[in-house]
């Protein structure tokens, strides 16, 4: 995974239009209260002076609460960005692209009871926009029809394409295996296709034309330009804590869905969430291979394993100590499906030993040498051979 993100050396600075007047209409600022949230500023002018100090004022409508802190999870983006606020509006053609190649993330789980660990990454979706190495695409694009498929990006460039194929392996009626999601479209991103191969599938492209939609090099941006100021600041405001580092944290884990859709109408960048999420399958997939059986549930950047985790298996350490995975919790869990699971306290299916057991008629007894030494020369012939506890009863 990327090192963590440092602190920038200036804050963002507002655009303005012709006029003068700054893109920050409207301060958003949460109150702490029992009965609300509130996005009108309550305080002095001096107090907002000094907070817009130290503070990056994100502007937000009259209206949203800390529940809708997408919204200005996108404003603040598109005024600190250095790439383009707005991808190039999409033909039919490719927006059916775009919509069909895009999937969530790897979701798969079987059942089990018994002592597991969640697991889960921090920084997941900052990670991936802003520091992963990438170049996103913000389009037009161009259809294209190969015979064949290179799995050297380098000497093709044709790193950031979606392809119509089929993926060996896909069972009837299921979307994921343990390591690969498969598309019942049958529209798969470059990363789709490269993690196939890493697992050893076989891959056929389709033999409709066009079966390739290629973004050019002069159509991406990279992930620094595009969101290393939006994720560096909310990221620093987000470890401080707080009701603000609350808002910051949602804010940083919405911002890609707001990309693709506000669920109404296309996002603003809508051809770069196939390749954000993909991004996001190859790195769990990657991280979770070497765990194996191990692994009893997956659902997006978190996932359970059996027994307890290792310290090896937090990842690398960051600057202040933040590791790049993080426990959330280690008990029993019963796990049906993906969605029905239960984490069960220890305590809640064996309830701790009760005050009154004094009273009870059963007694510990120390057991005579001649019967330990039968026990340890049965063990010593038949080694490998369980052991049960021995009950002795009283006749009487």
């Amino acid at each position: 995974m990327p090192p963590e993100l440092p602190k920038p050396s200036e804050p963002p600075v507002p655009e303005e239009d012709e006029e003068g007047e700054s893109d920050y209409k409207t301060a958003l600022a949460y109150q702490n209260t029992d009965t609300r949230c509130s996005t009108q500023w309550v305080g002095s002018e001096n107090d907002f002076c000094d907070l817009s100090r130290d503070w990056v004022l994100i502007k937000a409508n009259s209206n949203e609460m800390l529940q809708e802190a997408h919204k200005p999870s996108l404003y603040f983006f598109q005024d600190v960005t250095r790439g383009p606020k707005r991808a190039e509006v999409l033909s039919e053609e490719e927006d059916k692209w775009i919509r069909s190649a895009y999937m969530g993330g790897l979701v798969w789980a079987e059942p089990y009871k018994r002592i597991a660990t969640e697991l889960d990454f921090n920084e997941y979706y900052p990670n991936i926009l802003a520091h992963s190495r990438a170049f996103w695409p913000i389009g037009p694009d161009e259809f294209r029809t190969f015979s064949h498929i290179s799995m050297n990006p380098i000497s093709y460039n044709l790193e950031y394409e979606i392809y119509r194929a089929n993926i060996e392996g896909q069972l009837v009626n299921y979307k994921c295996t343990k390591t690969f999601r498969y598309n019942l479209t049958g529209y798969y991103t470059y990363y789709d296709l490269q993690l196939a191969k890493n697992l050893g599938l076989h891959i056929e492209l389709s033999s409709k034309s066009p079966n390739a939609l290629i973004f050019g090099q002069d159509q991406l941006r990279s992930e620094h330009n595009t969101f290393y100021q939006w994720a560096s600041y909310l990221s620093a405001i987000k470890n401080k804590g707080g009701l603000a580092g609350k808002v910051a944290k949602y804010m940083l884990v919405s911002l890609w869905g707001q990309l693709y859709t506000d669920r109404r109408r296309p996002g603003p960048h809508q051809c770069m969430a196939p390749f954000i999420s993909a991004k996001g399958r190859k790195i769990i997939s990657k991280k979770i291979r070497p765990l194996d059986e191990r692994i009893k549930r997956i659902h997006t950047n978190g996932y359970i394993i059996l027994g307890k985790a290792t310290d090896q298996m937090l990842g690398i350490e960051y600057a202040g100590g933040r590791r790049e995975q993080k426990i959330v919790k280690t008990d029993i869990v019963l796990i049906k499906n993906v969605i029905n699971l239960k984490w069960v306290d220890f305590e809640e299916i064996i309830p701790p030993v009760s005050m009154k057991l004094e009273k009870s008629l059963i007694y510990y007894l120390p057991l005579p040498n001649e019967i330990l030494d039968r026990i340890f020369h049965y063990h010593r012939k038949n080694e490998g051979e369980k052991l049960y506890p021995l009950l002795l009863v009283n006749k009487q």
